[in-house]
């Protein structure tokens, strides 16, 4: 199994997931194109209510406008699980400015994948309004969601349901918090070497989680604690970079907790 980080917008990250063998693929998160956003807040069409965020604490990645980073997993010391590209850069360096679902097919037809499938954690705008015109692109494409609210769904999962993508294993864990209908998606292949990995969208990422907007702190606790805290201690794909700016917090809240510490260097490197 094959990770191709590809970071959009602001701080967003949009994934494609390749089966090695079959060369099929699924994308998560099929950002909104930057090209219909004039600022925060202004968009040329929607797909749901709109989600506003502030702008993010960290740096602003830029970089290369046609690179996307491939993945392996790091040991975590702190909300433990997270990624970094192997090729050493930091991630400031791995920007795609203008992202949309061309490049994104773009990066298919380099890979020589056939894209099948789109996987969306929720339905805010920068992780589902590109789909609209991915499926115009690709007739025959499947959207698949918890959501009804999501762009272009094709059909909506159940908590617990397992996809298979040739020898990917796909299990579907509802993940409300953020949203009511937030997915998490657990993916693995037997006899493999490679690591599992969870693309936990906006419910959790590295050193902190979304903002609660729909449901109960405790639903959101037992998304993080019971489902996704329960996952093998391996690698997240997260739905934004704000790692930085998460620790640099932690930091402030428990000066003297060395875990903090640890994963504030790691994040620095």
């Amino acid at each position: 199994m094959k990770v191709k980080v590809i970071p959009v917008l602001e701080d967003n990250y949009m994934y494609l997931v390749i089966e090695e063998h079959t060369r099929e693929a699924v994308a998560v998160d099929v950002a909104v194109p930057k090209r219909v956003r004039a600022a925060f807040g202004r968009r040329e069409h929607s797909c749901g209510p709109r989600h506003r965020r502030p702008r993010p604490s960290v740096r602003t990645p830029r970089g290369s406008p046609d690179y996307a980073a491939e993945a392996h997993p790091l040991p975590g010391a702190l909300c433990t699980r997270a990624w970094r590209p192997n090729t050493g850069s930091h991630l400031d360096h791995l920007h795609l400015p203008n992202s949309h679902p061309f490049q994104l097919l773009e990066i298919v037809g380099r890979e020589g994948v056939s894209l099948t499938t789109v996987l969306t954690t929720h339905h805010h705008w920068d992780h589902a309004q590109g789909n609209t015109e991915l499926v115009r692109l690709l007739p025959g494409l499947v959207v698949l969601g918890a959501d009804e609210r999501i762009c272009a769904l094709t059909r909506r999962l159940a908590h617990g349901e397992e996809l298979r993508f040739g020898a990917i294993h796909v299990r579907c864990l509802l993940t409300p918090g953020h949203t009511s209908g937030h997915m998490s998606y657990f993916l693995w292949e037997d006899e493999c070497l490679d690591p599992p990995a969870v693309f936990s969208g906006d419910a959790l990422s590295v050193a902190g989680c979304g903002s609660r907007l729909e449901t109960t702190a405790q639903q959101m606790y037992h998304s993080l604690v019971e489902t996704l805290g329960t996952l093998p201690p391996e690698t997240v794909f997260c739905g934004h970079e704000h790692t930085l700016g998460n620790l640099e917090f932690a930091q402030k809240v428990e000066p003297c907790n060395n875990h903090v510490k640890a994963k504030l260097s790691w994040a620095k490197v």
